[in-house]
């Protein structure tokens, strides 16, 4: 693996917090970076935001 760059879960994390942070929606950086990972649980992760307070 090259050394100067980030492995790919590093990667994930700086862009759900970059999105996150450039649209306002800091509190949804993990849901972002949750999506990133597996797309497909997006109904799942959605469904599970809306039961918290």
């Amino acid at each position: 693996m090259d050394e100067g760059r980030p492995d790919p879960r590093e990667r994930r994390r700086r862009l759900a917090r970059a999105l996150a942070w450039s649209a306002g929606h800091w509190g949804d950086r993990l849901l972002l970076e949750a999506v990133l990972r597996a797309p497909e649980t997006l109904p799942v992760l959605l469904a599970e935001d809306d039961l918290e307070p």
